[in-house]
């Protein structure tokens, strides 16, 4: 199928002269480099990256997934793991090459990502292309810095993309998508919206009726390909129950204005794009307005989805950008330019610093690492309560022997009821501290100053304070031996930092 065809119909800017038989050195083409070298290399542990490798562990161990968790004391749901064929990849690429292995699996997703955009880009005038992925890659930093089931999601809404613009047969590939997206990450749901809106906006368009029947036909073969999951059904009223547009306790589903301001920067300039192109070039097909609509209103409500927004609105609109000339040939100092730039990054990533060789760990977000070497060491049983975002690098560290309170696997093991008890342990609210007696944990590790008051309150009730550092404390029933962390202790600034429980 043409872009013709499509209702793509290039403008008459879109003719190349003679005049691009040799392109001028862009300085857009050096800034997408660097940033999609960083975004491949850079990279840090999320506080979840160890429960997701520590579970692929586990499948690959028992060949099964579980509805049972072994490492929390306070699951009061069945476990639905809808991230699971991403955590036993990760689990394989740890068990194979350990943090470097992880780090080629990121740079692997991330790669054909980037190829598959630039080959929705390779015709396009060279300000629109390298300015494009220029784009991508800065408004997805926040994604591509981690390694996290949500790259999967980007790769592939991209190469969803680029199969919506192709059009023809191509759209029968689409459901072949949703079948391991619907096991990779939760992201198939705004898949399935973006085959909707597309389908919708043809309509407007006008397609002829063939092309309708067929979108018709490609929007259910996508739902029902998302039935091809361990759970079947049960996947629907999971996802239907968690989604949504408004999760007060989690930072990266706040509106833009409350994150940050370089989400709200993201978010402008991938908008910009979108406005700029539609002044020089008309306005786009209603399939392209509708999808990017969705996204742009979606995105301003949940910043995760900023990393989404800029990549659908620059595969979306590539069919309409100004064509490059076939002629067109790159300055061979522009390629030396390209060459140094990416070099030196790879070479910076033996480093630490801006880049390392491994996932780092002594991040912000990460878990008190000194204080977990602590627990690792002392290798003790029992039930640990504990914050949500580090409760998975405890039960990869020192569970399933010493079970968690809660990690950040949230409705997957846990209702609302019993995430809501958990953060008012943290914050030594009276009910949490009555919730904090009930369940007369052996040990409790929280982060300070937030738990603060938790803290005064267990050294009152029979608790001892074993470890205690600017971040965290770590606290023992008086009657057990106490916890001594050995002054020889080391923490690995390389993700795990501290060596995974054995089974």
């Amino acid at each position: 199928m043409t872009t013709r065809r499509l209702g793509f119909e290039p403008a008459d800017s879109h003719r190349a002269t003679g005049t691009d038989a040799i392109q001028p050195v862009n300085a857009l083409r050096p800034a997408a480099w660097l940033l999609i070298a960083l975004a491949v290399v850079r990279t840090h542990a999320d506080p979840d990256l160890w429960g997701h490798v520590r579970f692929g562990l586990d499948m690959l161990r028992d060949r099964a997934l579980t509805t049972v968790d072994p490492y929390s004391f306070t699951q009061d749901v069945p476990w639905t793991n809808h991230e699971w064929l991403s955590e036993l990849a990760m689990g394989i690429a740890f068990r194979h090459g350990g943090a470097t292995g992880l780090l080629l699996l990121k740079a692997s997703v991330l790669c054909v990502a980037f190829v598959v955009m630039w080959r929705g880009l390779r015709d396009v005038a060279a300000p629109w292309r390298w300015g494009g992925l220029a784009l991508v890659a800065l408004a997805a930093h926040p994604l591509t810095l981690t390694i996290r089931p949500q790259l999967w999601t980007m790769l592939l809404l991209v190469v969803l993309c680029r199969l919506l613009v192709a059009g023809g047969p191509a759209l029968w590939a689409i459901p072949l998508l949703f079948v391991p997206w619907a096991n990779f990450h939760g992201g198939w749901i705004l898949g399935l919206g973006i085959v909707g809106a597309w389908s919708a906006g043809r309509l407007v368009d006008r397609a002829d009726r063939r092309e309708v029947m067929q979108l018709a036909a490609v929007a259910a073969l996508s739902a029902a390909a998302t039935l091809v999951n361990p759970y079947g059904m049960h996947m629907w009223e999971f996802i239907g129950t968690t989604v949504r547009l408004s999760r007060t306790d989690i930072t990266e589903w706040q509106p833009i204005w409350r994150h940050s301001v370089a989400a709200v920067a993201s978010w402008t300039m991938t908008a910009a794009f979108v406005v700029v192109h539609w002044r020089r070039h008309g306005r786009p097909p209603a399939a392209q307005l509708l999808v990017l609509l969705m996204l742009a209103l979606a995105s301003i409500r949940v910043m995760r989805l900023v990393a989404l927004f800029a990549p659908a609105a620059v595969l979306l609109l590539a069919p309409r950008l100004p064509r490059a000339s076939k002629a067109a040939a790159v300055l061979r100092g522009q390629t030396l330019l390209d060459a140094v730039i990416v070099g030196a990054v790879f070479l910076g990533s033996f480093r630490t610093g801006v880049v390392a060789a491994c996932p780092v760990v002594e991040t912000p977000s990460a878990p008190d690492m000194p204080a977990l070497a602590a627990l690792a060491e002392a290798r003790r049983s029992g039930r640990m309560v504990t914050a949500f975002d580090w409760g998975q690098a405890a039960l990869a560290s020192v569970g399933p022997a010493l079970k968690v309170s809660v990690d950040g696997r949230r409705e997957t093991v846990y209702t609302p009821a019993t995430l809501q008890a958990q953060y008012q342990m943290q914050l030594g609210t009276d009910d949490g501290l009555r919730t904090l007696e009930t369940l007369s944990p052996d040990y409790v590790w929280l982060p300070l100053p937030d738990a603060r008051r938790t803290r005064d309150w267990l050294v009152q009730h029979g608790y001892r304070i074993d470890v205690e550092t600017s971040r965290s404390f770590v606290a023992s029933r008086a009657s057990l031996r106490p916890i001594t962390p050995a002054a020889d202790v080391m923490v690995s600034p390389c993700f795990p930092g501290v060596p995974f429980a054995l089974p």
